[in-house]
């Protein structure tokens, strides 16, 4: 279902980045940052979520006799962001007329991923075959970003990531500290909270989203009335 979520997005702003690129209208660099600002807006927290708080998840899922899934679970969660990003990055290249960048970084991830499995899962057993599973996508995703790099795109995540980042590290601790004490709905709803309003505090939202955001509230509001 999560990973659902950026894919869904991603289907919708592809037609938008697609025809920007081919009309070089000037918008391709905002729509790009614009994307992936809200891809790693859903995707960090939720990945850094499940990592603290994975013993909590496992189980209540599964029962206390699957604690051996729980170093799985804080390794494979980290595979949304990255995946999420390179949602957006081979869409990129897709509407760059580049697809074969992106062909070309999946078959280095895959070759990859399966050379790094072979020892990991040897060695580690089922947390190797998260690590391998993991390095497989972190891989395609640093190719595909740099792929993008060396093309037309102007990409700086740095300081957006560090926003978001700040964000994500202050819900992190919070639910590190209420797992095991609270129940995992309310941590699950109290962290959801102090990360909203870390963000909105880390300046991650510009005036332009504001708008949008007071643009869609207006139109669901006259479309119920």
């Amino acid at each position: 279902f999560w990973y659902f979520l950026p894919a869904m997005f991603m289907a919708n702003v592809f037609p938008v980045l697609s025809r920007s690129y081919h009309d070089n209208d000037g918008r391709q660099n905002l729509i790009t940052m614009t994307s992936l600002k809200y891809v790693l807006l859903f995707s960090l927290p939720i990945a850094a979520g499940m990592a603290v708080t994975a013993d909590s998840i496992i189980t209540l899922l599964f029962g206390s006799g699957f604690s051996e899934s729980v170093s799985v679970l804080r390794v494979i969660a980290w595979i949304l962001p990255l995946s999420a990003v390179g949602s957006v990055l081979w869409r990129i290249l897709a509407a760059q007329d580049r697809q074969i960048r992106d062909l070309q970084s999946r078959l280095i991830a895959v070759v990859a991923r399966l050379a790094i499995g072979v020892f990991l899962i040897m060695t580690m057993a089922t947390n190797g075959a998260a690590v391998a599973a993991l390095s497989g996508v972190a891989i395609s995703t640093f190719l595909l970003f740099y792929y993008v790099a060396i093309g037309t795109s102007d990409i700086r995540l740095s300081g957006l990531f560090l926003r978001i980042g700040l964000g994500t590290a202050v819900m992190a601790a919070l639910a590190w500290w209420l797992n095991g004490i609270c129940a995992l709905w309310f941590v699950v709803a109290f962290s959801a909270l102090t990360y909203g309003l870390s963000v909105v505090a880390f300046g991650v939202f510009s005036p332009d989203d504001y708008r949008m955001f007071r643009g869609l509230l207006r139109r669901k509001t006259l479309a119920e009335s």
